[in-house]
C-alpha cells in the first residue's frame, strides 16, 4: 500500500534552507527521513516564487477550491455561524413543543 507521508513545517523549512546552501537533495532526503527526494525541489520552488516560507504551511499543495468558487476564511465561519443558529432554534422550538 502506498500511503502519502506528511512532513512538519519545520522539516520541510531544515531541508529548504540547507538546499539553498548548496547541499543535494540526494544528501538531504535520507538524513531528513523525506521519502521523496523531489520533494524537496518542489518545496524549494514554493519558496521561492511566495518569497517566504510561510507557503510551507499550506497542507497537500494548498486549498482545493481556486478561482471565484474559492470561499474565504470568513465566509466559511459565517456559514457554520448561520447552521449552529438554525441548529439553536429548531431545538429550542423542539423543546417548547415537549413541554406541551
Amino acid at each position: 500500500m502506498n500511503t502519502r507521508k506528511s512532513y512538519t513545517y519545520e522539516t520541510k523549512k531544515q531541508a529548504v534552507e540547507q538546499y539553498f546552501e548548496g547541499r543535494s537533495v540526494n544528501e538531504l532526503a535520507p538524513l531528513l527521513e523525506i521519502q521523496n527526494p523531489a520533494n524537496i525541489r518542489h518545496w524549494a520552488r514554493l519558496v521561492k516564487e511566495a518569497k517566504s516560507f510561510e507557503v510551507l504551511r499550506e497542507k497537500r499543495r494548498g486549498p482545493r477550491e481556486s478561482g471565484k468558487d474559492a470561499k474565504t476564511e470568513l465566509e466559511i465561519t459565517k456559514a457554520e455561524l448561520e447552521r449552529t443558529k438554525l441548529e439553536v432554534m429548531y431545538l429550542k422550538k423542539l423543546i417548547a413543543l415537549r413541554k406541551e
